[in-house]
């Protein structure tokens, strides 16, 4: 989960950031992909 490792951090650095939280949420839809695969 090497997506998941880096963008974990990078979500502390930019705090409260418009475009960065609808990136979070293609992480978040990729993330239940991966689940779903397994």
């Amino acid at each position: 989960m090497y997506f998941y490792k880096v963008v974990k951090p990078l979500r502390m650095s930019h705090g409260r950031n418009i475009l960065f939280n609808i990136e979070n949420l293609y992480d978040l839809l990729f993330l239940k992909k991966e689940l779903f695969k397994e």
